[in-house]
């Protein structure tokens, strides 16, 4: 073989060669796992769709706002560590007409001097609840599936009108507390599962929490929040669980271990994690008293506390005392009670865990 020739074979091996590595390079890339629209680093939890690291102190208010009570509530909850305040409630009265704030407390916040709407802002998340179980259509489907409703198979013209609804100083923190799911099961996870898609994209920096009641994790109910979480997690950050109105949920057992078989089994915090729900989606959620929760499930808040307690340190719920949270129905912002103070001395005691 003369000179050239051997030169000229040796460039064309050193060609394949380079393609070779170049596509190699082009299908590693292609195969590379995507990080999830919610993900954050630091997640314990493999294939976890992330939702919001860090343990979470929800409390809602369904009492007015005034100016003169503000900068003392700021004073108790910013001592108590509450992290998220969530005012009560957008509603629908009407399935053909848009949704309404004729009951909400974001009235009241907006309402409030500047000053104490910006102090109020600076030192928690604030935000506003849409649904609860007044108000509201029944069952929920009709909100989407009757040709008559305002939002019919439109979830971003919802979603939209939340936005707006809560203007852009409530923009930080919206959350879904929807009842009546009574049929429609499938559609009603599409239905919420598209609003919050569309709340992420209006606004990718909120933050989106459901308030499931624990019958929708179960196939009795449709396992509504189980495949919401399946299909939709990347597209909101936790529930607000309530453990509470549904039958027995008294003891550490049947909270955090094993739920009740007989009425809503596989409903504990450590089932939910065993079924796949990443423990930062998990915020356990109670009464202050027991007319709150009168229909089964409220434990006094000390008690409840040394509950939290033992819970953060269960090897069981691997790390849901880190990422979890708690939330308390409701905080009297018209007046001191017992039960204000309950609700603080809980959330101080369980924050210093």
């Amino acid at each position: 073989m003369n000179l050239k020739l051997f030169l000229i074979s040796v460039l064309v091996i050193l060609e394949a060669v380079f393609f070779i590595l170049i596509v190699m390079l082009l299908i590693k890339s292609s195969v590379t796992p995507s990080t999830s629209k919610n993900s954050t680093s630091g997640s314990t939890t493999p294939g976890s769709p992330g939702g919001l690291q860090k343990f979470k102190r929800v409390i809602y208010v369904g009492y007015w706002l005034e100016d003169k009570t503000i900068p003392q509530l700021v004073k108790e909850w910013k001592k108590a560590n509450i992290t998220h305040v969530l005012l009560t409630f957008i509603v629908q009265p009407d399935i053909t007409k848009p949704l309404s704030t004729a009951y909400s407390m974001s009235n009241a916040f907006n309402e409030l001097s500047i000053d104490n709407q910006n102090l109020l802002l600076e030192n928690f998340k604030i935000g506003v609840s849409y649904g609860g179980a007044s108000e509201m259509p029944s069952p929920y489907s009709n909100t989407f599936l009757l040709s008559n409703a305002y939002y019919f198979q439109n979830p971003a013209k919802l979603a939209q009108d939340l936005v707006d609804l809560c203007g852009p100083k409530l923009n930080q923190y919206y959350d879904l507390d929807i009842e009546f799911i009574n049929g429609n099961y499938q559609e009603t996870v599409d239905f919420l599962g598209q609003v919050c898609q569309n709340l992420k994209k209006i606004n990718p920096n909120c933050e989106i929490s459901h308030a499931p009641q624990t019958p929708y994790f179960t196939p009795g109910f449709g396992d509504v929040y189980n495949l919401l979480y399946q299909t939709y997690a990347p597209y909101f950050d936790w529930f607000n669980i309530q453990y509470y109105n549904n039958g027995p949920s008294n003891t550490y057992n049947e909270i955090f271990i094993n739920s009740n078989e007989t009425d809503f089994p596989n409903v504990a915090v450590a089932q939910l994690i065993e079924s796949g729900i990443h423990p930062s989606y998990i915020v356990v959620g109670k009464p202050v008293n027991s007319t709150e929760g009168s229909a089964g499930g409220f434990v006094d808040l000390t008690t409840l506390a040394d509950y939290f307690l033992t819970a953060m340190s269960d090897s069981k719920l691997m790390n849901w005392g880190q990422l979890g949270g708690a939330m308390i129905w409701y905080y009297n912002t018209q007046q001191e009670s017992i039960d204000n103070q309950n609700i603080m001395n809980f959330m101080s005691t369980i924050s210093k865990s």
